[in-house]
């Protein structure tokens, strides 16, 4: 019987009466005989082919190959990571928090004009260039730097020694240029962080950017990209956000609240016939809290976290009633 081939069947040589014991294609050219089935060798496949060595990355990622953990910035720079609390510098916000603020973590901090947003990020940064020895950074895209120094001179700060010291730096800019310069390597703030080693930033506020986008899905996209760019840094930041007077708790139209590690709540509240100020830590994720809502006043120095009010109901909408 001569050669033939069926389909799926393989190449069969000689008598199919002799016995057939299977060769492969080094065999064929030495000691091929009548009625051996010759197995075609499979093509190589690309998962099966070598993959290249294993290359040792350090810029790349949150964990080398010996372990260490670390952060990178997109130009590469490595930043060590580390389980130490972040404080406040805030009279009893800091064990409201449990100990501050978690490292790395994106902190909202929402509330109506006047509540304090921007006095709670200075004494933020203050504290960080005075006690920590954290140098900070405040981007501002509504003040100017002449605003901010008269509005920190009236809480009993001077910001202008801390600039001229190297460990705060004030930018004014637009969400536009900000939001490409963090994915840009050589922009302003990409350096600025760099070269100075920045480790707390304040952005005041987050609200100027819901006029670049279209829709929620749009403007929560660029919400993700603000806040991954900050992770990656390795930088605990807080984002100043506002809302009007009279509204109650809500999911921002672009999911921030989603997007934030942990929200701090400031509200005007109405206490027989009087406004006082509440403050509430709503959300903190990755670590436990307090959930009571409580008193804070705003005085020469920033601002203090007071007791709770007892037997109030309604605060966080604004006109609170004794509770039955």
């Amino acid at each position: 019987m001569g050669a033939w081939r069926g389909p799926h069947r393989p190449l069969r040589l000689g008598s199919p009466a002799r016995p057939l014991r299977l060769v492969g294609r080094a065999q064929r050219g030495r000691d091929r005989r009548p009625g051996d089935v010759v197995r075609p060798t499979p093509p190589v496949r690309p998962a099966q082919r070598p993959s290249p060595p294993l290359r040792h990355r350090s810029d790349r990622g949150t964990r080398d190959l010996l372990g260490e953990p670390h952060r990178c910035s997109v130009s590469g720079r490595r930043r060590p990571l580390t389980e130490k609390r972040v404080r406040t510098g805030v009279p009893g916000l800091d064990e409201m928090l449990h100990g501050g603020f978690l490292p790395g973590s994106v902190v909202l901090v929402r509330g109506a004009p006047g509540t304090g947003k921007t006095s709670l990020g200075l004494q933020f940064l203050i504290h960080g260039a005075t006690k920590e020895n954290e140098t900070g950074l405040l981007i501002s895209f509504e003040e100017f730097p002449r605003s901010l120094y008269r509005d920190a001179a009236s809480l009993g700060w001077d910001l202008r020694s801390l600039e001229e010291a190297g460990k705060l730096h004030l930018i004014f800019t637009s969400p536009e240029v900000f939001l490409a310069g963090l994915e840009t390597p050589s922009s302003i703030v990409e350096r600025l962080i760099r070269e100075h080693d920045v480790r707390r930033v304040v952005l005041d506020s987050i609200t100027h950017f819901n006029r670049l986008a279209s829709d929620r899905h749009e403007l929560r996209r660029i919400y993700t990209r603000v806040a991954n760019g900050l992770r990656r840094e390795g930088i605990t930041s807080l984002l100043l956000g506002e809302e009007a007077r009279s509204e109650a708790i809500r999911s921002d139209k672009g999911g921030l609240a989603f997007v934030a590690e942990t929200i701090i709540l400031l509200r005007y509240v109405e206490v027989e016939s009087a406004i006082q100020r509440a403050i509430v830590v709503l959300k903190m994720r990755g670590s436990d809290h307090d959930k009571a809502i409580r008193r804070y006043e705003i005085h020469e120095g920033g601002l203090i976290i007071g007791d709770v009010f007892e037997g109030r109901q309604g605060l966080l909408r604004g006109i609170s009633y004794r509770a039955a």
